[in-house]
């Protein structure tokens, strides 16, 4: 039950990231705009291969939101840094596998 907890805690954090990169990307213009749109993507991406299991699809999707990530956390002002920064450790975690490593 614990695991399901914490799966649940991790997905609702990753969401809320994703929904505010989306809400960048709606706000913002320029080069932050470019950011918060792949970043975006990326995350979805990740996403998907985690659930279909791709490993190296996945981790690619982990290098662009390790870097998109640590982009979007330069460039965001004041608190906003926080959302993006769950992305970059999303992306952590896809490249060095400990969902291959569970599995």
């Amino acid at each position: 039950m614990i695991e399901v907890l914490g799966g649940v805690a991790l997905a609702a954090f990753l969401f809320s990231a994703l929904l505010w990169s989306i809400y960048r990307a709606v706000v913002t213009s320029g080069f932050r705009r470019q950011v918060a749109i792949f970043l975006s993507l990326n995350t979805v991406f990740g996403m998907i291969a985690l659930t279909m299991l791709w490993q190296i699809p996945a981790q690619v999707a982990g290098g662009g939101l390790i870097a998109l990530g640590l982009i979007a956390v330069w460039t965001d002002p004041g608190w906003s840094k926080l959302l993006p920064f769950i992305q970059v450790l999303f992306g952590a975690v896809l490249i060095v596998g400990l969902p291959w490593i569970a599995g």
